[in-house]
C-alpha cells in the first residue's frame, strides 16, 4: 500500500518507456547482508529488489544502515545496468536517501534525475522535516536535479514553506486505473447504505476510532447504514477494539483488510458512499477512484479532496470531530439523490487517468533528457 502512488505513475509508462524500478529497503535480522532479487512484470520491465539485513540492534543499525544502504543502492544500479542498459534518466520517489543515491550516478556518469514528492512531513500538522544534515541534504539533492513533481498543490506549498524551492515545479497527480474503477452497470436496489473506508490504519493520520465513534451516532438516526472497513496498518487491531468497545455486531461493521485492486472496484462498485476522515494528506487515491467509480466521497478538507470538491461530488466533513462527521454522514444520505455520478466519472478520467498523467510524465521526460529543463 506505502508503494501504490509509485505503481501507479509506473503502470502509466509501461506502454512507452523501458523501465527499471529499484526498491531498497531493511529487514530485521540476526546477520549483516544484502539481497538482491529481480524479476521482470508482465510487460517485461525489470524489477530490482534489494534487502538490507540489518541486526535488531539499534546501535549496529545506526552505524550500519546507511553503508550499507549505499552499497545496496550501488550493487541494484550495476544490476540494472547489466539487464536494461544505462538508463536515459531517473526519476526518484520520495526525498532524501534515494536523491543522494541519484545524485552520485549523475556525477558518476552524468544521468540526469527529477524528483517526487509524496511525503506528508513537510506538512505543518506532521512535521518531520527536521534536523540539519538531512535539511542541508535534502536541498542539495533538489538544487541539481532537474525537476520537482508534487503530487498536489498543498504539498508543493509545504515544501516551499519548509525552503524547498526549485524553477521547475510540476504538480502531477497520483495515476488511477479507470478501466478497472468504473461505474456499476447495474446498481442493484439494496436494504442497505455501504460506507466505504479505504486507508493504511494509521490512527495518527487517518482518524479512524473518530470515524467509528461518528458511525455509532449516525447509526441510532439511520440503521440501514453499513460500514465497510478496507486496508491493514499498525493501528487495525486498535480501529477492530474500538468498534468492539461499541458493541457493533458484524453485520453493522466489516473489516475486510487488504483487498486486490479488482476486488477494491467491486466494493466501490457496491458503495453508496466513500468516507475518508483524515487529519491530513497530501493526495489521497482512494478519493479518486471512488470518483472514477462513479461514487460520492465525503471527507474532511484534505489532500486532493480539498482541490475537487464541491456539492455535486462530494461533501465535506468541517473537521474530524466525531460529532462533525456523523453530521457529514446523515446530510449526505438526505441528499443521496443529488450527486452528479457522471461528473465525478468525468473529473477522474480526465485529469487522473493513467493516459492523462503518462502524457504529462512524458512531457517532462523529454525537457530532462533534452536539456530544455536544467537544475
Amino acid at each position: 500500500m506505502l508503494g501504490l502512488f509509485i505503481k501507479n505513475h509506473a503502470a502509466s509508462l509501461a506502454n512507452t518507456c523501458i523501465l527499471s524500478v529499484l526498491h531498497v529497503y531493511k529487514a530485521a535480522s540476526s546477520g549483516i547482508g544484502i539481497k538482491l532479487n529481480h524479476c521482470r512484470d508482465e510487460n517485461q520491465h525489470l524489477i530490482v529488489q534489494v534487502r538490507l539485513l540489518v541486526p535488531r540492534s539499534k546501535w549496529m543499525r545506526l552505524v550500519l544502515l546507511p553503508l550499507l544502504t549505499l552499497l545496496g543502492y550501488h550493487r541494484g544500479f550495476r544490476l540494472i545496468r547489466q539487464l536494461n542498459g544505462k538508463p536515459d534518466l531517473i526519476h526518484v520517489h520520495v526525498l532524501t536517501r534515494g536523491g543522494l543515491v541519484a545524485l552520485w550516478q549523475k556525477i558518476r556518469e552524468s544521468t540526469p534525475y527529477l524528483i517526487s514528492e509524496h511525503w506528508s512531513r513537510y506538512l505543518p500538522v506532521n512535521l518531520q522535516y527536521k534536523g540539519l544534515i538531512r535539511r542541508k541534504a535534502t536541498r542539495l539533492v533538489l538544487r541539481n536535479a532537474s525537476a520537482l513533481i508534487c503530487v498536489s498543490d498543498t504539498l508543493r506549498r509545504a515544501m516551499n514553506e519548509n525552503g524547498l524551492l526549485h524553477k521547475n515545479t510540476f504538480i502531477i497527480p497520483a495515476a488511477v486505473d479507470v478501466n478497472l474503477f468504473k461505474p456499476s452497470n447495474t446498481r442493484a436496489n439494496r436494504k442497505y447504505t455501504s460506507l466505504l473506508h479505504v486507508s493504511c490504519f494509521d490512527e495518527k493520520s487517518k482518524n479512524i476510532c473518530a470515524l467509528i465513534e461518528a458511525f455509532k451516532q449516525a447509526l441510532s438516526h439511520r440503521p440501514d447504514l453499513r460500514l465497510i472497513m478496507v486496508g491493514d496498518g499498525p493501528d487495525r487491531h486498535l480501529c477492530e477494539r474500538s468498534a468492539a468497545d461499541l458493541n457493533f455486531s458484524g453485520e453493522q461493521i466489516s473489516f475486510l483488510g487488504l483487498l486486490t485492486p479488482q476486488e477494491l472496484a467491486i466494493e466501490l462498485q457496491k458503495a453508496g458512499f466513500l468516507i475518508q476522515t483524515s487529519r491530513y494528506e497530501t493526495f489521497g487515491i482512494p478519493v479518486i477512484e471512488s470518483f472514477a467509480s462513479g461514487v460520492p466521497v465525503i471527507s474532511t478538507n484534505v489532500g486532493v479532496f480539498a482541490a475537487l470538491c464541491d456539492a455535486d461530488i462530494g461533501l465535506v466533513i468541517p473537521s474530524s470531530r466525531p460529532d462533525d462527521i456523523a453530521r457529514a454522514i446523515l446530510t449526505a444520505m438526505d441528499r443521496a439523490t443529488e450527486f452528479d455520478r457522471n461528473r465525478m466519472r468525468k473529473i477522474a478520467v480526465e485529469q487522473f487517468s493513467t493516459e492523462a498523467v503518462s502524457r504529462r510524465l512524458l512531457s517532462i521526460y523529454g525537457a530532462v533528457i533534452n536539456q530544455q529543463l536544467k537544475p
